[in-house]
């Protein structure tokens, strides 16, 4: 096989790109100028005054790679980042609850200042570990070298809610009652670590892949609304500044209104990359251009052209079956690679590829949702269906004039299950 293969294979890896790298393309012109980097500024303007802001986005479209700037712009202005994903070793998005972000925020916090004494944060622990240790496989077992070991220590308290569901609701159940003195403490620890703590950032990602569950049967409360509306005040109580990401859902939820009400500001939503203009068939070249940039970028570690990888109609047919989504898009391509075996790549290797990811939407669309689908593509509007804006089924995009509209997954066209609820819509 050509070793070009391999390298480009690796290349299409759906990876978030680091601030800075080579392959990174600036969509903010074909996103209706959504910039990450406003965050920054607010929290520039707001001076010694904590800023809390909430940021949401399709899973996949960018939001990390974007984050990943943010922090890099941050540091070159003079502020401390504390950067983490909570779906790494921390939060269990099947099933997630305030307490285990809150347990991860102090982890993280714990390992990245460096702080003289952590006498808050041991003093809390100390006084619960008797009941929590029981539940863990610590070695810490002294109280006398607890505070030594503090960052292990819940290092491991956060890691085993997430692993261990067997005993997740009984650590949550001890822990829960004491999240306010926790976040007394956990403030009284930045003070003593960073007593410039207005110069301190604390980006939480990945908590927009929490998936919702409904945790009380009478009135339809979910575990979203208890992390961002229920425990919103202790969420905001830090004291440094923090982004939190937000589910797409919530942000379109009933609940949006008092998101921002009780943050002060609107959700920021990066949207998905314009490739037709609203309501109609026509292409929005400009945005097909700039996804092509981003296939042409990576062909260089190959030293090919765009010319050399594909022919010009497959190309665009990547771009827009893609839906401005950058993950799809690299994950066509990538999958197109596996089928074939030289340059350019065969026609019918990019529609294997369009197939493939095509079948598995299909797959995730229940029988009553096809209706729905069809409303939305007529209307160009979300309609309230917040699961089919998380699963990726309904795409959010924002004009120049900040005007944010929807639509279906271009993919989802040529379902026969899709065109069949078109025609009784429009009957």
């Amino acid at each position: 096989m050509d070793s070009k293969f391999k390298q480009l294979y690796n290349t299409f890896s759906p990876e978030p790109l680091p601030a800075g790298d080579e392959k990174y393309v600036d969509f903010q012109a074909v996103r209706g100028g959504s910039d990450v980097l406003q965050l920054a500024h607010r929290i520039e303007l707001s001076d010694k005054t904590m800023t809390c802001q909430l940021y949401s986005g399709h899973m996949g479209g960018g939001k990390t790679t974007e984050l990943y700037r943010l922090v890099e712009a941050l540091r070159q202005l003079g502020y401390q980042v504390v950067y983490f994903s909570a779906g790494g070793m921390d939060v269990e998005p099947e099933d997630a609850r305030y307490t285990d972000v809150l347990l991860a925020c102090v982890r993280y916090l714990l390992q990245d200042l460096k702080a003289q004494s952590t006498e808050p944060l041991y003093h809390w622990l100390k006084e619960r570990w008797d009941g929590i240790k029981e539940f863990l496989n610590s070695q810490v077992e002294l109280n006398l070298e607890l505070e030594a070991k503090l960052p292990l220590a819940f290092a491991e308290l956060s890691s085993t809610i997430k692993v261990n569901p067997s005993v997740r609701s009984k650590i949550r159940d001890l822990l829960d009652p004491y999240t306010v003195t926790l976040v007394e403490a956990l403030n009284e620890f930045i003070r003593l670590a960073k007593p410039d703590s207005h110069k301190l950032v604390l980006i939480v990602d990945g908590l927009d892949k929490i998936v919702k569950v409904v945790t009380d049967e009478s009135t339809g409360r979910t575990n979203l609304e208890e992390i961002f509306i229920d425990r919103s005040e202790q969420l905001k109580r830090l004291a440094c500044h923090v982004v939190y990401t937000v589910p797409i859902s919530l942000a379109h939820s009933t609940s949006a209104v008092e998101l921002e009400n009780r943050y002060g500001q609107r959700v920021e939503i990066l949207p998905m990359i314009t490739i037709r203009k609203r309501g109609t068939k026509e292409l929005c070249e400009c945005g097909l251009k700039t996804l092509s940039e981003l296939i042409e970028k990576r062909l260089q570690v190959a030293a090919l052209t765009l010319t050399d990888f594909l022919n010009e109609a497959d190309l665009k047919r990547l771009c827009l079956m893609s839906g401005g989504h950058t993950r799809n898009l690299v994950q066509l391509v990538r999958t197109a690679l596996e089928y074939s075996s030289s340059f350019p790549l065969s026609t019918k290797a990019v529609d294997k590829a369009i197939a493939q990811m095509r079948d598995t939407m299909r797959r995730s669309i229940d029988a009553h949702e096809w209706e729905k689908l069809a409303e939305v593509h007529r209307d160009q509007d979300e309609k309230n269906y917040r699961d089919l804006l998380f699963r990726r089924v309904i795409l959010e995009y924002r004009d120049d004039d900040e005007t944010t509209w929807h639509d279906i997954h271009p993919l989802i066209e040529e379902i026969e299950e899709f065109k069949t609820a078109m025609m009784k819509i429009i009957e």
